[in-house]
């Protein structure tokens, strides 16, 4: 009749309902420890993510390192979500702020260049 709907729920419920990979898990969470410098190799996917969950100030004892997967229930994904929107607040506008930066310098040499090549026109005339 609910064609396991509920059941799925109550696995859910009981088991680890977020999972990502472990590579997904390092993109996606590293920027929560903003002011850190990694030392685990980014390659190490394993390592990255238990010295991403240790590293961070809140209690993520909750988080499951699998073999193939980093595995955490609701409490754990509020929390990283948060953290995560929190660093995401800094990083982005800054990012931003350079880009913004370096397309202004190129405009501004692009209007230099042509300002000479208009002044040696009006010379040559």
């Amino acid at each position: 009749r609910y064609s396991g709907v509920f059941e799925a729920v109550e696995i859910r419920r009981t088991g680890y309902p977020f999972r990502y990979p472990h590579k997904r898990f390092c993109y996606r969470y590293s920027c929560i420890n903003p002011n850190h410098k990694y030392q685990s190799d980014p390659e190490d996917y394993v390592a990255y993510a238990k010295e991403i969950l240790s590293v961070a100030k809140p209690d993520f004892s909750g988080v499951q390192i699998g073999k193939t997967m980093c595995l955490y229930r609701a409490n754990e994904y509020k929390l990283l979500k948060l953290l995560r929107n929190l660093a995401l607040e800094t990083l982005i506008p800054r990012g931003q702020s350079v880009i913004r930066g370096g397309l202004v310098r190129n405009y501004k040499r692009v209007l230099d260049e042509a300002e000479l090549k208009i002044g040696d026109a009006i010379v040559e005339g």
